[in-house]
C-alpha cells in the first residue's frame, strides 16, 4: 500500500476514534478495510502509548487517561521535519494543508510565530504577532462574540497566545481587563500606530478555560460521570491535570481547579444535566439556577 495511503487511513481511523468514538463496524465500511484490520490497527495504537477503551455499545476510542500529565508538542526541527514529509509523500492531498497547519500550531517554537516554519501561517496569528512584536494596539474587524452573538470591533492590546494558539491574551482598555479571544472568531486583525501600556507580565494567569485573571475567581468541584470526564477533555484538553479519580461509583471523576470565570464550565454542566454533580462552591450553584431561569427550563 502506498504511504500516501496508508497516511490518510490512520488519519481518518483516528478522526473516528474522537469520543464518543467508533465501533469497528463503522471503522471498517468508512476506512476500506476488513473489521479484522480495523482491530489491529486499534491494537497498534494501545502499543503506540495512546489510551483506547471500549464503551457499552461496543465503540472504541481514544482518550488521554487521568494519570498522563504529558503535554504532546513538538520542536521546530520536529515540526520543519514532518511538514516536509508529508509535502513529498502527500503534497497533493485534500488533508496536507490541515496537518500542516496544525504541526505548526502544536509546536513549541515560542511564544511567538516564527517566519522559518514551511507552512501557511494564517493571516490573523501572523498579523497578532507582527503587533506583538511591534508592542502595538489592534483593531479586530470583526470579532464574533459568543455571549452577544453579535459580530463586533474591538481595539486591544495583544500580549500572547495560549499554548495551542487556540486563544489570543488581550487587555482591552475600554473595560481596563485582560481578556481572552478566540483565533477562529477574529475575521480580520488592523495593526494600529498607538503603542501598547500593558506586557505579557502583566498575565496574573489562566485557568484551564482559557479564561485570564481579572479580580474574580473561584474553587470549583464538581464530580463527573464518564461521558462527562470524556467530553471535558475533549473540548478543554487543559482540564485534565486538574481531574482526578473519585470514590462515587456514579460520578467516578472529580474536577477540581481555580477557574476565573463560571461563563464556560456553567456552560458545560447545563450542557449535560444528570452528569455532573457540584460540589463547591454554593455561588456556582446559584449561578447555574440563574442561568436555568434566564433559559426559562
Amino acid at each position: 500500500m502506498a504511504a500516501q495511503e496508508k497516511l490518510k487511513r490512520l488519519l481518518l481511523m483516528m478522526e473516528m476514534l474522537r469520543p464518543p468514538g467508533s465501533t469497528l463496524h463503522q471503522i471498517a465500511k468508512q476506512v476500506g478495510m476488513t473489521k479484522r484490520s480495523a482491530e489491529r490497527y486499534v491494537h497498534l495504537f494501545e502499543e503506540a502509548g495512546l489510551g483506547c477503551d471500549k464503551d457499552e455499545a461496543g465503540r472504541y476510542y481514544l482518550f488521554e487517561p487521568t494519570f498522563r500529565s504529558i503535554t504532546v508538542s513538538l520542536s521546530h526541527d520536529e515540526a520543519v521535519f514532518l511538514s516536509d514529509l508529508i509535502a513529498q509523500a502527500a503534497a497533493e492531498n485534500p488533508l496536507s494543508p490541515a496537518i500542516q497547519t496544525k504541526l505548526f500550531l502544536r509546536s513549541n517554537a515560542g511564544s511567538r510565530v516564527k517566519n522559518q516554519f514551511k507552512i501557511n501561517v494564517p493571516d490573523v496569528i501572523q498579523a497578532l504577532s507582527d503587533a506583538m512584536s511591534l508592542n502595538r494596539q489592534v483593531e479586530l474587524d470583526t470579532y464574533f462574540s459568543a455571549i452577544t452573538g453579535e459580530k463586533v470591533v474591538r481595539i486591544l492590546e495583544p500580549l500572547d497566545f495560549t499554548e495551542n494558539y487556540r486563544y489570543l491574551l488581550a487587555y482591552e482598555a475600554k473595560d481596563k481587563r485582560m481578556v481572552n479571544l478566540k483565533i477562529d472568531r477574529i475575521t480580520s486583525v488592523k495593526i494600529l500606530d498607538t503603542t501598547c501600556t500593558q506586557k505579557p507580565g502583566m498575565i496574573k494567569g489562566v485557568d484551564p478555560f482559557h479564561i485570564v485573571a481579572n479580580e474574580e475567581f473561584h474553587e470549583v468541584s464538581i464530580l463527573l460521570n464518564s461521558l462527562a470526564y470524556r467530553l471535558l477533555i475533549e473540548e478543554y484538553p487543559d482540564t485534565e491535570k486538574y481531574i482526578t479519580e473519585s470514590d462515587d461509583p456514579q460520578f467516578p471523576f472529580r474536577f477540581m481547579a481555580t477557574v476565573y470565570n463560571f461563563l464556560p464550565l456553567g456552560r458545560f454542566c447545563l450542557g449535560l444535566p444528570g452528569a455532573v454533580r457540584i460540589e463547591t462552591p454554593e455561588s456556582f450553584l446559584d449561578y447555574l439556577r440563574t442561568r436555568m431561569k434566564a433559559y426559562d427550563w
